[in-house]
């Protein structure tokens, strides 16, 4: 049982007229927002990884393999009680892109010989139809 409010909700009821044969699509859910709006994305995550490492006591000189090492070591309640100050109405934790497990969009910077070996060209024909007006 769904509470709004303290109010029960019930689901959707399902009746024999609402089941039709061979209809696959049934319901929707319609939400707003993009991942593509600038506020999808935290913005300057290593500000906010930095509050956690200095929290942490874990050295900002380090290495990104050696801080993640310190961070990990560390107790779940010393990283959760970090004090993050992040802007208002702003995630400080959640979806950024980092260039290594999200793309950030920009092609790799290769010469014309490095990209002819990764795309070797090719031709495209139109296919054949029965009908030779047809364009594809």
């Amino acid at each position: 049982m769904i509470r709004i409010r303290d109010k029960p909700v019930k689901p959707f009821k399902r009746t024999r007229n609402t089941e039709q044969k061979g209809v696959l699509f049934h319901r929707a859910i319609l939400m707003s927002g993009s991942a593509l709006s600038p506020w999808a994305l935290v913005q300057e995550p290593s500000r906010y990884a930095a509050q956690v490492a200095i929290h942490a006591n874990c050295s900002l000189e380090l290495p990104h393999s050696y801080l993640l090492k310190c961070l990990r070591e560390k107790p779940l309640e010393v990283l959760m009680s970090a004090p993050i100050i992040a802007q208002e109405f702003a995630f400080a934790f959640g979806p950024s892109v980092d260039g290594v497990v999200i793309d950030t969009g920009e092609p790799p910077a290769r010469d014309a010989e490095g990209l002819s070996a990764i795309y070797p060209p090719f031709l495209a024909y139109p296919p054949r139809s029965k009908d030779q007006n047809c364009r594809v």
